[in-house]
């Protein structure tokens, strides 16, 4: 497994949202080592350990990717929008959900960087989701991928909690771009 993958694959191999407390701990541990060392040596230079390091160096210092909940009533976009969040190095998957409230219950209990949500779902609507979500998660941006995104004003949108609305008539480049632009403001 390389290094620019996503870091759920990149730990355990299996492609596995979720990675051994063992595991972990034993990486930590070597890393905490390992830096001490070089903190003590800094000129030291070992030529058979340079790929080592070099590969050290980049998965620690490599920014951790951005997780993101998937929220969307149909299984198909859902699943979709998931294989496209994986595809891409800056961002992994915590989670998906089928409607708001089950956003708001997963939201809550895997802490998601972004959340990208349909508007029109039953149980509990994107809208009143982000709403909800604002006042509990205020700094997690809330991206509406939507067929009826046009519906709403960005005024409208943001007194809501939304920060960002895609149409699902769109490339779906149009919404990693904007997923980007919302986490990683320096980039954009």
């Amino acid at each position: 497994m390389g290094y620019g993958q996503p870091l759920h694959t990149r730990l355990n191999g299996k492609g596995d949202y979720t990675m051994g407390l063992a595991l972990l701990q034993r990486k930590i541990a070597v890393y905490r080592l390992w830096s001490s060392w070089v903190a003590e040596n800094p000129s030291c230079r070992i030529p058979h350990l340079n790929n080592a390091t070099s590969s050290m160096l980049t998965f620690w210092s490599s920014p951790m990717p951005k997780s993101v909940l998937v929220v969307d009533d149909n299984a198909s976009i859902r699943q979709a929008l998931c294989r496209v969040f994986t595809s891409e190095a800056e961002f992994g998957l915590c989670g998906e959900a089928e409607n708001g409230q089950d956003a708001i219950e997963k939201a809550q209990a895997l802490h998601p960087d972004l959340i990208v949500m349909d508007l029109s779902m039953p149980v509990m609507n994107g809208i009143d989701a982000a709403r909800t979500l604002k006042t509990l998660m205020p700094m997690v941006p809330v991206i509406i991928f939507s067929e009826y995104s046009d519906v709403f004003s960005e005024q409208e949108a943001r007194s809501a909690g939304i920060s960002a609305l895609v149409s699902k008539s769109e490339d779906v480049s149009v919404l990693i771009d904007r997923a980007r632009a919302l986490l990683y403001p320096a980039a954009a």
